[in-house]
């Protein structure tokens, strides 16, 4: 005959097993079956990222270029302005060419010798790099390279003359037309490589 005291002792500890047992069955049920243990309170510590809307981004507020890598390479380049637009897919490349006649002067330095720059210009930067491949000695698509683009045969004219000259003789709407028509042509084959980052054209 078990005394009252071993008797409510075993029944003490019945009470415990069976809490720990609940305990761990309803964290197994908030946890998938491929989840990591500490995933749950990893994901809830977690800072969320806001996605800035493609219509919302300043391209006037995109800092200082590096003269080396293309804008998207970041061992040379930590641009938000570039982080946002990567993150809004293909659909920052129609809202880039919509920037190309934009005439409004940047302020702030932009890019090491370059004298005065605009919006246009700098959404022209970003789409030549953005359809460069991550050797930056070809593209994804036919003809946007810098020199191609610009009709620019000399390697000795800067980069920024090349770009005036071809303004001054063909107007920013003729760079904004071309691009408009390169868009029409690739955009339901324009897909985001994370590998290359860069764009580049699917094979149909």
């Amino acid at each position: 005959m078990w005394s009252l005291d071993v008797k409510n002792l075993i029944a003490l500890l019945f009470i415990i097993l069976f809490m720990i047992s609940c305990s761990a069955t309803n964290k197994a049920t908030l946890q998938s079956p491929n989840e990591p243990a500490n995933s749950i309170e990893l994901t809830q510590n977690r800072p969320v990222e806001k996605v800035v809307p493609v219509s919302e981004i300043d391209l006037s507020k995109i800092g200082r270029i590096a003269p080396k890598g293309r804008v998207q390479d970041k061992d040379y380049n930590q641009l938000k302005v570039i982080d946002d637009l990567i993150a809004s897919g293909k659909e920052s490349i129609p809202y880039l060419i919509s920037k190309l006649d934009d005439k409004t002067k940047i302020n702030d330095h932009v890019m090491d010798y370059w004298g005065e720059i605009h919006i246009g210009d700098v959404a022209f930067i970003i789409l030549t790099d953005f359809f460069t491949t991550s050797d930056w000695q070809k593209t994804t698509i036919e003809g946007v390279g810098w020199n191609e683009f610009l009709g620019c045969t000399n390697p000795d004219i800067p980069a920024q003359n090349c770009f005036i000259d071809y303004v001054e003789k063909n107007g920013r709407k003729t760079i904004k037309s071309r691009w408009q028509k390169i868009w029409k042509e690739n955009r339901d084959k324009i897909y985001w490589d994370e590998a290359e980052r860069c764009f580049k054209v699917k094979a149909i």
